[in-house]
Parts: C-alpha cells; sequence; structure tokens
C-alpha cells in the first residue's frame, strides 16, 4: 500500500501544499517537534524516490517511513516507542488505506449487499449499543458527541464552510443530534470529520460515522485529474462491524416521531424516507418527519422498519424523496415498488429530476429552503 500511494495523495488529504515534481527530495517542516521550527539544521526530509518514502528529519533524528509521516501529520508527535507497533500501527494503516482508497464511494457501497441478518454467522443480526459493548475503547465513545465542536468560528476552513453552506445546521441543532466538527487533534480515526451519531429506536448511541467536509472539493479535484478507480475519495466513513442494513437514520421516533410539531406533516404527507442524515435533519428542522437509509438502496430490514414506523406514526402513508440524480433515483425505484407490495401502506414519490419541470434536478432534500418547502413542495404534495 506505501508503495501505492503517492506523496501528493498524503499532503491532498491533510490539506497541505503539494511537491512540485514526483521524484527525488522533498523538504516540508516537521510535525513531530515544534522545536525542530527553530533549529537551523534544515526541515523534515521525504525521499519520493524510496518506494517506502523514507523521511528523516535533521533537527529532531525522528527517521521512518510512510507510515511514520501519516502518524506525525494526524498525532503532531513521533511514535511512542519510536516506530509503530499495536493500535498506533493499526491506526495509521487504517489512514492509509482511506487516503488509497480501499473503502468504496458512498454510492458504490449502496450497490453493493449490505450486511443484514443472514449477511454472516459470525456476526449477530443486531447492533449493540456502546455502553453495552464488550470493547472498553467502544464503551468509551458513548460521549464523544460532547466533544464535538459546533461553532463555525472554532472549526478548521473546510468544516465551517460545510457549515455556513448549510445555515439551518446551527448550535443547537447540531447537538440536538449530537453530531459536529471532530479537530484532527482528536484521538479518533474519525478526525477530521463532520461526526454523527447513529441511536437505536431507544435513543441509544449505536455507532459514530463522519463525513469528509472536504469531499466536494477533493470529488472534483479527482475528477479533472482523470478519475482513476483506486484514488476515488471517501464521503463518509462506517466504523468496521456496524450493520447498517439493520438500521435507519432518525429512527428515535418513539422521542422524536411522536412530537406534536411532527404531527401534522405525518398525518397528512406521511412518514418522509431519504438516503442520507442531512436530509433527515434539514426535513426535522422544516417539521417534517423523516428517515434515513444512509445509502440510496434499502435492505429488507429497514423496508420492515419504515412499515413499522409508517403505521404507527403516519397512518400508513409513505412519502420518498430521494437524491434527485442517477444513483438515487434508481435506489429509490426498487424501494417505491417494494413498498407498495406490502399491506395497509400507501407510498407516493415526493419529487424526482424529471417531475415540476425538472426544477429540482440535481438537489438534495438537505438543499430545500424555508420558501421552496412550505410555498410549493408541500402544497404540491397535499395535491396529489
Amino acid at each position: 500500500m506505501i508503495q501505492q500511494t503517492s506523496l501528493e495523495q498524503v499532503l491532498s488529504h491533510f490539506h497541505l501544499p503539494l511537491p512540485d515534481q514526483t521524484t527525488g527530495e522533498y523538504r516540508m517542516p516537521c510535525m513531530f517537534n515544534e522545536n525542530c521550527a527553530e533549529s537551523s539544521y534544515g526541515s523534515l526530509t521525504i525521499n519520493q524516490s524510496d518506494v517506502a518514502k523514507r523521511i528523516f528529519c535533521h533537527s529532531c533524528g525522528v527517521r521512518g517511513n510512510l507510515l511514520t509521516l501519516l502518524w506525525g501529520l494526524s498525532e503532531h508527535r513521533p511514535p511512542t516507542s519510536g516506530k509503530l507497533r499495536g493500535d498506533e500501527f493499526k491506526e495509521t494503516v487504517a489512514l492509509l488505506k482511506e487516503i488509497l482508497g480501499d473503502e468504496p464511494h458512498e454510492k458504490e457501497m449502496s450497490e453493493q449487499s449490505v450486511p443484514t441478518q443472514t449477511s454472516s454467522a459470525k456476526e449477530p443480526a443486531f447492533n449493540i449499543p456502546l455502553h453495552d459493548s464488550d470493547n472498553e475503547r467502544a464503551r468509551d465513545l458513548v460521549t464523544l458527541h460532547e466533544t464535538l465542536i459546533v461553532h463555525p468560528d472554532e472549526m478548521n476552513p473546510d468544516a465551517a464552510a460545510y457549515f455556513r453552506k448549510r445555515p439551518w445546521l446551527t448550535p443547537d441543532i447540531a447537538r440536538r443530534w449530537r453530531m459536529g466538527y471532530l479537530p484532527h487533534s482528536a484521538k479518533s480515526l474519525l478526525r477530521g470529520r463532520i461526526v454523527y451519531a447513529y441511536p437505536n429506536e431507544q435513543n441509544d448511541i449505536l455507532t459514530y460515522f463522519g463525513r469528509d467536509p472536504a469531499y466536494d472539493r477533493k470529488w472534483q479535484a479527482w475528477k479533472q485529474k482523470g478519475a482513476r478507480e483506486k484514488n476515488k475519495p471517501i464521503k463518509h466513513r462506517f466504523v468496521k462491524g456496524f450493520q447498517r442494513g439493520l438500521e435507519l437514520f432518525g429512527q428515535n421516533g418513539a422521542q422524536r416521531l411522536s412530537e406534536n410539531r411532527l404531527q401534522e406533516s405525518l398525518q397528512q404527507l406521511g412518514l418522509a424516507v431519504v438516503e442520507g442524515p442531512n436530509d433527515v435533519i434539514r426535513l426535522d428542522c422544516l417539521n417534517v418527519g423523516a428517515v434515513g437509509l444512509c445509502s440510496n438502496q434499502a435492505t429488507n430490514d429497514q423496508i420492515a422498519k419504515i412499515v413499522t414506523f409508517a403505521k404507527q406514526v403516519a397512518r400508513g402513508q409513505v412519502v420518498l424523496l430521494p437524491d434527485c440524480d442517477p444513483e438515487g433515483e434508481a435506489g429509490f425505484k426498487e424501494l417505491l415498488w417494494k413498498l407498495n407490495e406490502q399491506p395497509d401502506i400507501s407510498v407516493k414519490l415526493g419529487w424526482s429530476s424529471g417531475m415540476y419541470g425538472g426544477q429540482f434536478a440535481g438537489r438534495q432534500p438537505e438543499s430545500l429552503t424555508d420558501e421552496e418547502w412550505n410555498e410549493y413542495l408541500r402544497p404540491a404534495l397535499l395535491q396529489t
């Protein structure tokens, strides 16, 4: 993996200046020891011609390979024992895999089989809440949301821009949904991302997942460079072992979907089903009860939950609001068919790239303005 990873990919991941050439030596400020900046011995040297990308600091003496560089860029200190071992090694390899693009893009992940109750005899047919985990480190993450940054002024530029582009994502809303920005200094593989808590129906946190705030920029840069499959940027990162296909984002419905402010929408329009977490949160801000797949395709387990929730809180009504792009609409066509096969369920398509004169083509529910929903889309849905 080290041989396959270019220095450009690593520096781009950390938003650092790129080298002028891809061979020879490259110098940059040492990130292992802040005192190195005051030294007259020079800076950190990276040998790009070596397949292991050997590094050496002429001041503090830290040496190693590309993994050592990744550790320094993420932790700003040398490995504890001088070399990467144990959990430090595992975390750095996971970061290398992420940069390489081993994890598929969000849309591709949804096109593959999502783990369900029959996916593996070794995996339980349920997700265990963090506070009940046998893993002490997992139990320690129960309160991770309390450390998340929710004010854009305190975030890095990419994360701040992500929040400011979504003015409805206020600090109060972020705290309510237990989401926010996790800085690069955090001791977590989700550091540097917009992190979301994923609760179960009892509102206990099952896991956290992260969204790269710089994804859109990285995606455009990737396309301009020829869109090579192995370097495709990753949008969302889920913790290994979490079975997304068993859950719905926003499924803590016993508390949320029964709130008075959502009753009018649920009774008149039905339970909204969307793709992503931001879609759920945005519709909730518009007083629309919604749940999300965290994918563009629904598993049988998710469909069963949608049917149960719809019968409990929306008189069996469901309205589908996919992302208005080819991938989103293709996945929701199958969902529309399967929900129509369910007894006592009434389902309708809320919008698409071709409906309403094509004015919502390419849009996602999270992009809806108050005016678009209240003055146009909601009245149109009430008439159908």
